[in-house]
């Protein structure tokens, strides 16, 4: 996984690259989940090349923690 942008600092960039080293991505998958092994949810895939045709594709996903951050807390927190 590699955040995106020359010099990119990971605390202030919206999306990661992800180059796959077994499997592809579908048609379709946009908004499945990246997930760490702790399970922990921190990317949301909002694009790529990554496909049967282009398997060394590079998929982006949105972090997640950012978006929650910012927005999605107010719905998900039950605060």
């Amino acid at each position: 996984m590699a955040y995106c942008g020359e010099g990119a600092d990971p605390k202030g960039i919206h999306y990661m690259s992800v180059a796959w080293t077994e499997g592809v991505t579908e048609s379709g998958s946009s908004g499945s989940g990246l997930f760490l092994e702790s399970g922990e949810l921190v990317g949301v895939l909002s694009g790529g090349l990554s496909g049967c045709d282009n398997p060394g594709g590079v998929d982006d996903y949105g972090r997640f923690g950012l978006a929650y951050r910012e927005a999605l807390r107010r719905w998900l927190s039950g605060d």
